[in-house]
């Protein structure tokens, strides 16, 4: 008998998400926001439009989206209705792409937001590492950047919590616990990243995905999961961080800001990213991560982004109130994995500084549009 309610919850969930989905045209948001069509080579594959602030690229037929040169991945593809032209869906736009196009306000005080950072594993658990002279852990090289980077939101005047001080445990439910104890502004979990093979390369930024939508990966089922009152800001944060790091290390490979239910997520409080700075398993990548100059400037671009989401919060939540947009859509969640698996098409890139790659980064993977 319970195996049948949990059927037809779910079957009741996959019809409420076909009911409410609707379309956003393409014209509506270059409307809203004085938005201009932008001829360029290749549109037989793409479509662009500016404003003076903003550019954004819409791959057809994908849920790739390029906003001032930074991939975002949507929900669902972009794609042509028959008679209003193309379009995303109305939660892609609202929840995902309406903050990226509000204009920031210079008007907030830095030192009333609450930053959380979580330096990803610790004591027993070392996270990725590599077998060599130096034995370096994941554990240690987020720890360096993390305090690094609290030390620069401190100056700043934000008031900073970590999940770790030092070399130790703590568990994916403390983590949370911690942050929502001290009513953070913004949680951000610090990782580097690791594959079986040796070529993938790359900055990644996840949020939570909507509700009722897939991971990135398309991996995994939708969930009977309506989302997280944070939604919108999370779409605001994970874009601050991973532009601010794309624009510090322009060659370095986009892998996107992409969606996942990781555990310290979903059940966090307030806004909240988790931050890949790279791959430990890649040669040319760990050789930068293992640089403390080269942590030190990863924990700068953070801050930086940090401080770009602080100065867009009050425009955003004011456009939110002006246009009426719902946000609440929370309801305690069902046990869901917390882990997705991911795989993506890479290209190879080079750092034009001192801190170059040598070898060439791909994958054997391919992401499901």
């Amino acid at each position: 008998m319970r195996f049948i309610i949990i059927i037809l919850l779910l079957i009741s969930a996959s019809i409420f998400a076909t009911e409410s989905a609707s379309e956003y045209y393409l014209k509506d948001i270059a409307s809203n926001f004085n938005l201009s069509a932008v001829s360029e080579q290749c549109d037989s594959e793409f479509i662009t439009y500016s404003n003076k602030y903003d550019k954004v690229i819409f791959k057809k037929f994908s849920r790739k989206v390029y906003f001032n040169n930074t991939l975002y991945w949507l929900n669902d593809a972009f794609y042509p209705s028959k008679s209003n032209g193309w379009f995303v869906s109305e939660q892609d736009y609202t929840k995902m792409l309406m903050p990226l196009f509000v204009e920031s306000s210079s008007t907030n005080k830095i030192e009333d937001f609450v930053v959380f950072i979580d330096p990803g594993h610790g004591g027993s658990d070392p996270g990725a590492f590599y077998s060599s002279a130096t034995n370096l852990k994941e554990s240690e090289i987020v720890f360096n950047i993390s305090t690094n980077l609290a030390r620069l939101l401190k100056d700043s005047g934000v008031q900073v919590f970590m999940s770790r001080t030092n070399d130790q445990f703590v568990t994916l439910t403390d983590r949370t616990k911690m942050a929502n104890g001290v009513k953070s502004s913004v949680f951000i979990s610090v990782h580097v990243n690791a594959a079986f093979g040796t070529s993938a390369c790359g900055f990644e930024t996840y949020t939570l995905p909507l509700g009722h939508s897939f991971s990135t990966s398309g991996n995994s089922k939708p969930r009977l999961y309506l989302g997280n009152n944070n939604d919108i800001f999370n779409s605001l944060l994970g874009y601050s961080i991973h532009n601010a790091l794309l624009n510090d290390f322009p060659n370095q490979y986009d892998r996107g800001v992409k969606h996942a239910r990781y555990e310290v997520l979903k059940n966090i409080n307030c806004p909240a990213i988790l931050v890949e700075c790279g791959f430990i398993s890649n040669k040319a990548e760990r050789k930068l991560l293992a640089d403390t100059e080269y942590q030190r400037l990863i924990s700068k671009s953070i801050f930086r982004g940090t401080t770009n989401y602080i100065q867009s919060v009050v425009a955003v939540g004011d456009y939110i109130l002006d246009n009426n947009i719902e946000t609440i859509v929370y309801v305690e969640p069902v046990i869901t994995n917390n882990l997705c698996i991911l795989s993506n098409d890479l290209q190879c890139v080079e750092i034009s500084s001192k801190l170059t790659f040598s070898e060439d980064c791909e994958s054997s993977a391919g992401e499901q549009f």
